[in-house]
């Protein structure tokens, strides 16, 4: 709401589950971060970083859910097929699979977590390009609002020539419909190595700023 500081210091005591979602077909691994009490904010669906920079920045996405949880906003940290511990365990090679598993996942994320209004998503690095170029097209317009991109880039090369990419990720971007809702966050220069420094480092400065950017997000959202 308007005046409203969002994800401030929590207010909420937090619970954490972690569960497999059917969704096209596929078994998603989601783990979730929501207040205990009361009727939280989102969902919030984030897809993390692409291969290694996933497993470095999993602490950094953990405290970011953990505190989002605690200004009233559900989260969940999502694995599409061939990522995480989801299964399939080797990427679709049409970039239709994951949309719909992506859309299911959103809707099922909202009945589950009770929230108020149609599920956020925030995508990070290379799944923020490949969100841009090759998944917006394919989800219905409603399946998610807003959209965020932290820090996105590029789908293809050279994540593209290794082993388990999508090979969908080599081929030009895709026409995107004009969404109004899609906004891209950068990270703040001094906090550029969050994807490839040393893993389990968590900033604590960054996380409270992301959060705060995040939940203005949502509540303008509540607000329109």
């Amino acid at each position: 709401m308007p005046g409203r500081e969002p994800a401030s210091v929590s207010p909420f005591a937090t619970r954490f589950d972690a569960r497999m979602l059917d969704a096209a077909g596929a078994a998603l691994l989601a783990v979730i971060h929501a207040p205990v009490r009361g009727r939280p904010r989102g969902p919030l669906v984030v897809l993390p970083p692409w291969g290694e920079e996933e497993n470095r920045s999993r602490a950094l996405l953990a405290a970011l859910a953990r505190r989002l949880a605690g200004a009233g906003i559900a989260v969940s940290l999502l694995n599409l097929s061939g990522t995480g511990e989801s299964w399939p365990a080797i990427p679709p090679s049409d970039p239709r699979q994951w949309a719909a598993e992506l859309a299911q996942a959103g809707a099922a994320l909202s009945r589950l977590t009770g929230a108020a209004g149609p599920p956020a998503l925030l995508a990070c690095r290379r799944m923020a390009g490949m969100l841009r170029e090759r998944l917006l097209a394919l989800l219905p317009r409603d399946a998610f609002d807003p959209v965020l991109l932290w820090d996105p880039l590029p789908a293809g090369a050279p994540a593209a020539a290794e082993p388990l990419a999508p090979p969908f990720w080599a081929r030009g971007p895709g026409a995107s419909p004009r969404r109004a809702a899609v906004r891209t966050l950068r990270s703040p220069d001094k906090a550029g190595r969050i994807w490839t420094g040393r893993e389990g480092r968590v900033d604590a400065e960054l996380v409270a700023a992301m959060a705060a950017r995040i939940a203005a997000r949502l509540d303008r959202r509540a607000a329109s």
